[in-house]
């Protein structure tokens, strides 16, 4: 899931979910930019398709964000 090839159909599938929660680019550094998927096309390609997706730079700032947004009886997926 972090590479490039996953970038254009990533989107359809992500869009089956209510929101959509990205993390931060730590692939970019382990695998080369030339190869790694990139989030904020694809946050840019999930809202095209009229849902709403975030990137956060860190598991720290989902979590805090989590905490803050979740409901009882949300279902979370990692």
């Amino acid at each position: 899931m972090r590479r490039k090839v996953f970038q254009e159909a990533l989107p359809k599938a992500l869009a089956l979910g209510d929101r959509i929660i990205l993390g931060g680019d730590f692939s970019r550094q382990q695998l080369g930019g030339k190869i790694a998927l990139t989030l904020r096309p694809l946050r840019k390609s999930v809202r095209a398709l009229g849902k709403d997706a975030r990137v956060f730079p860190s598991s720290d700032a989902i979590a805090e964000h989590l905490a803050a947004e979740a409901k009882p009886g949300d279902i979370l997926l990692s």
